[in-house]
């Protein structure tokens, strides 16, 4: 059994050997498809469900060219007369079935909580709106700046990351000299309650300024020593977040305190519409799959008694069963479908009882 495109538009409930609506006829006899065979199977047995293999290329012409999709035809071949019925129950009937994968994808995630602690004021919850890291030969006027990402509401499950970069646009300060250190957090916090003392209201840290509550891995350094945007590379810190040996609590930014060059850096912050502190991250997708049972489907049977070729009369063994599936641009967490190469195109049609 081959499998072949149709070429003329026809209905289920019209499609006879002779026309395609129930009163237009194919230009053919037994209707109008091309010579290229897109797959083709055996079916030997009964009550069995077989699976063909279908050239990627003929979705990808119905994915780049929707209204040139009119289906597909099964032509029978060979030489042996036989009847085959198939099923075109919900249940056991013809489905289409495309795995594909989606390109590259590179998305911004804006924090979706930010503030700074100041152990001047060590039990006063910051101004919102402001970001701000400090190093002093005065311990008592150091700051730090925490932050959150939320990557699982921005990236879909089973995605591999490619890279990501952690980038804050510097407003203002004394910057000479000030190194700053990407740490991750260990422990929750809020950005509305937290404190040099506390990460939640009546809840302190371990170690009072998140001393005790990160990680005690560098994940990336800067120096603000310019005002406007600065970009970390932060994919070791975001792969662990994603892969769960740490849990996204957000990240931790805190001058290296070996250096005292007594200054105070201000940051824009989630509040600074178009300037707010972001992860770029790339990804691929995971691999998908589409499976559809199709928009409509027929079966014609003319019989004969000798093939003349004649009108009326069955000129390919088993008739004709005719499968439209109706293949339009997906999305898959809101990315648009694209077909390519490493597609596996399966139809697959159940033999009845014959």
């Amino acid at each position: 059994m081959e499998f072949k495109a149709v070429t003329q538009s026809w209905t289920e409930t019209g499609a006879t050997w002779n026309t395609y609506d129930g009163s237009t006829s194919w230009s053919t006899a037994g209707g109008d498809f091309g010579a290229t065979v897109y797959g083709s199977f055996t079916p030997t047995k009964k009550n069995t469900n077989y699976a063909a293999d279908i050239s990627p290329s003929l979705v990808q012409s119905w994915i780049d060219n929707p209204t040139g999709n009119k289906g597909l035809i099964m032509d029978p071949v060979g030489s042996t007369a036989a009847i085959v019925p198939y099923d075109e129950g919900s249940a056991k009937g013809p489905t289409l079935e495309v795995i594909y994968v989606t390109p590259d994808v590179t998305t911004q995630i804006i924090a979706t909580q930010d503030a700074f602690i100041d152990k001047e004021k060590p039990t006063q919850v910051q101004t919102q709106g402001e970001l701000r890291t400090r190093i002093d030969s005065n311990a008592d006027k150091r700051k730090r700046s925490l932050l959150q990402f939320d990557l699982a509401s921005n990236i879909p499950t089973g995605a591999t990351l490619n890279s990501a970069t952690f980038n804050i646009n510097v407003e203002s300060g004394q910057t000479t000299g000030q190194t700053v250190e990407i740490r991750a957090l260990t422990n929750s916090w809020g950005d509305t309650q937290v404190t040099w003392n506390d990460r939640l209201t009546s809840t302190p840290w371990d170690t009072v300024g998140g001393g005790g509550d990160l990680a005690a891995t560098d994940y990336g350094s800067f120096v603000p020593a310019t005002t406007g945007w600065h970009s970390i590379d932060v994919i070791t810190l975001t792969q662990v977040w994603w892969d769960g040996p740490i849990t996204n609590y957000g990240l931790i930014l805190t001058p290296n305190e070996t250096t005292f060059s007594n200054s105070d850096v201000k940051y824009r912050s989630m509040e600074d519409a178009g300037l707010e502190p972001y992860l770029e991250i790339n990804y691929t997708a995971p691999v998908a799959s589409v499976s559809s049972s199709g928009t409509q489907r027929t079966f014609t049977w003319v019989y004969q008694a000798s093939d003349t070729g004649s009108i009326g009369q069955r000129k390919r063994s088993g008739g004709v069963f005719s499968y439209h599936q109706d293949t339009k641009a997906q999305r898959l967490g809101g990315e648009k479908l694209f077909l390519k190469a490493l597609f596996l195109c399966l139809l697959s049609v159940f033999v009845a009882l014959w």
